[in-house]
């Protein structure tokens, strides 16, 4: 079954603009990003930024602490065909229209991409349309466990060239 993102992208003002590859069950049901209670996104960029407020369940408090430290947040894929909700199911990707959103949004610097997966379509799809810095970093889902923080941190607070 075809399935197609709900999710608008978050970007007041971004700079970094974090790329997953599609939602999840439990975000697509939340309409929220990362809303699997196992993702360790948030928990990363509560460790990163130092505000224990990323992991409160709240989409308000989420998406203002995304805005306050000028991220954006969006996924690479805008439908696909897949069962369950790991990326390696994911076939036949209709992908967003990155480089508009990027032309929209001039104050984006930097662009990270949550998992092997989105690097993958990032590299396929956006690298030769796109002149933005980016980072491929570990994805934050519980299905990684080899997760190591170290590139995230890297990717959040490296100073812009």
């Amino acid at each position: 079954m075809r399935m197609s993102n709900p999710i608008a992208p978050i970007c007041e003002g971004g700079r970094i603009l974090i790329l997953g590859t599609f939602p999840g069950g439990e975000s697509l049901k939340a309409e929220f990003y990362y809303w699997h209670p196992q993702n360790r996104f948030w928990k990363v960029l509560a460790g990163i930024y130092n505000e224990p407020g990323f992991l409160q369940r709240d989409k308000h408090a989420r998406k203002q602490l995304v805005v306050k430290h000028r991220l954006a947040l969006w996924d690479t894929v805008e439908s696909c065909l897949r069962e369950g909700s790991l990326d390696q199911n994911i076939k036949d990707p209709a992908v967003i229209d990155l480089a508009g959103f990027l032309e929209s949004n001039p104050s984006i610097r930097r662009i990270i991409l949550n998992g092997t997966k989105a690097a993958a379509i990032y590299k396929k799809y956006f690298i030769n349309s796109v002149n933005v810095e980016y980072f491929a970093c570990p994805s934050t889902s519980p299905a990684n466990a080899r997760f190591k923080i170290d590139l995230w941190r890297d990717a959040l607070t490296k100073p812009f060239t």
